[in-house]
């Protein structure tokens, strides 16, 4: 399901939010009106004030539940809500005959807020946070299955990229589950989707960033994500007080091998098809390239002769700040200005790889 914000329409004034069902590809969008949200902000602030701040009577879990969510789309930072319904997440799995479709059904809540069209939540830092405990917490009720990443988790990621720029809690909790699932074809799927994706947007710099950690990522060895998810492994074990590192040595946390020259060969080639000049892109080249220790660069004595027989035409490319300069006279030249910005890049990109590397 798709949720999207948008300010009250006339006509509308009677509903709350309307819907569009297809059921051809079976999904369905959500409409959600600003005065909706303001009415929900104002409802689950009394409640909260009334039966909780107050202390005016005993609350019954699923309302509190149903109090957070409600906190969750209109305030998504607020810590204090989040415990809260951490807290009733907890008690009502540990209280149901059926934990499954508590978790799921919290799972396809949290998933639409991270897809959803208001900034606020698709960039949350807790929600995506949220995002990690919930994987934990179907993992240990046997819900994390290997269909289930590749049908819901993998595509929350990549629609949630597709809305805003640069989401970079996304990425990042994008690489937090590359790390810690032990799936390999999961993480052969996660990689194909991250370079599509890179390939399909060619200035979105946390994408390219987490192209190259992937790419490096059996070279890199970060244990970082790795420390956090026996973290939260240990935080909700039912027994922290005997819990070490090694209740869950058997998880199999294998690395992501890839043959890096045929990677390095499509994105040089990409580079040279679209005259690209965003360094975002070389900078995501010069990692993988540097962290495999890669020689047999054909494209580097061609790059040079590129930026060579542009200069002969269109004279030096200077470069302040390590970045290349358009001349004040070229700058209404829009294939010229963007020459001396895309062999610039390349020039910068050959002298850091030449430090680097010695080549």
């Amino acid at each position: 399901m798709k949720l999207e914000f948008a300010p009250d329409q006339p006509g509308f004034e009677d509903k709350l939010f309307f819907t569009n069902e297809d059921s051809n590809n079976n999904t369905m969008e959500l409409v959600c009106f600003k005065s909706t949200v303001l009415k929900l902000f104002i409802e689950v602030h009394n409640y909260l004030d009334e039966f909780i701040l107050k202390g005016k009577k005993s609350t019954d879990r699923w309302d509190m539940y149903y109090m957070t969510l409600g906190y969750m789309l209109t305030t998504p930072e607020n810590k204090m809500i989040l415990d809260i319904h951490e807290d009733c997440i907890l008690t009502l799995i540990s209280q149901s005959i059926n934990a499954n479709e508590i978790l799921k059904k919290e799972l396809l809540f949290v998933q639409t807020l991270l897809t959803s069209t208001r900034n606020s939540l698709n960039k949350s830092s807790s929600m995506w946070y949220l995002y990690r405990k919930l994987y934990i917490l179907m993992d240990q009720n046997n819900i994390g299955c290997e269909e289930l990443l590749l049908q819901h988790w993998i595509s929350t990621f990549e629609n949630s990229a597709e809305l805003h720029v640069s989401n970079y809690y996304c990425w990042n909790t994008l690489r937090w589950f590359f790390d810690v699932i032990p799936s390999y074809h999961v993480k052969k799927t996660i990689f194909g989707m991250t370079k599509s994706f890179c390939l399909k947007h060619v200035s979105d710099c946390s994408s390219w960033d987490t192209l190259g950690y992937i790419s490096c990522q059996n070279k890199d060895e970060s244990s970082y994500n790795i420390d956090n998810y026996h973290f939260l492994i240990k935080r909700y074990s039912n027994d922290q007080s005997n819990y070490d590192r090694s209740n869950s040595a058997s998880r199999d946390f294998r690395r992501f091998i890839i043959k890096p020259q045929p990677l390095v060969d499509e994105i040089t080639s990409f580079i040279d098809s679209l005259l690209i000049k965003d360094w975002t892109v070389f900078i995501c080249l010069l990692r993988i390239t540097i962290t495999h220790n890669l020689h047999n660069l054909n494209f580097i004595q061609i790059w040079r002769n590129d930026i060579k027989s542009f200069e002969n035409r269109h004279g030096q490319v200077e470069l302040k700040n390590g970045m290349p300069l358009v001349p004040n006279e070229e700058k209404d030249n829009l294939s010229v200005s963007n020459g001396f910005l895309h062999y610039g890049l390349k020039k910068v990109f050959l002298s850091r790889l030449g430090r680097s590397t010695r080549i």
